[in-house]
C-alpha cells in the first residue's frame, strides 16, 4: 500500500496536469478496480468496502490538489476510481450469480441421478 502512495505522488512524465488522459483514466480504473477486488476478496462488505474506496480517492486528490505544485485535484480522475469500484462489484456480483447458478445445478443433477 506504501508503495501506491508513493506512486500516486510521483509527477507525471509527459503531458499537461490536468489534460483528459485515455491512460490514466484507465490506470485509475484499473487501480481501483483491483483495490475492490482485493477487498471482496478479503470478504469485505461490498458498501463499507465501496464508501473506503471512493473517500481514499477523494482523500488523494484533494493531498494531490493542496500539498505537490506539480500534480492537480482532478473530478476526472475521481470519476474513473468510482467507475472502476463500480465495474468490480458488478463483475463480482456476476461471478457469485453465476457461481449460485453452476451450484444449483450441479446439485439439482445429483438429485436427479
Amino acid at each position: 500500500m506504501a508503495l501506491f502512495y508513493v506512486a500516486v505522488a510521483i509527477p507525471m512524465p509527459g503531458g499537461e496536469q490536468g489534460t483528459l488522459s485515455v491512460f490514466d483514466k484507465a490506470t485509475h480504473v484499473f487501480a481501483y478496480g483491483f483495490l475492490t477486488l482485493l477487498g471482496l476478496a478479503g470478504r469485505y462488505a461490498a458498501t463499507p468496502l465501496a464508501m473506503s474506496l471512493l473517500l481514499h480517492g477523494t482523500l488523494l486528490e484533494v493531498c494531490q490538489g493542496l500539498f505537490t505544485t506539480y500534480r492537480t485535484a482532478s473530478l476526472a480522475d475521481w470519476l474513473a476510481d468510482g467507475m472502476g469500484l463500480a465495474v468490480a462489484l458488478l463483475l463480482a456480483g456476476l461471478g457469485r450469480f453465476l457461481l449460485a447458478r453452476l451450484g444449483r445445478k450441479a446439485r439439482s443433477s445429483r438429485i436427479a441421478t
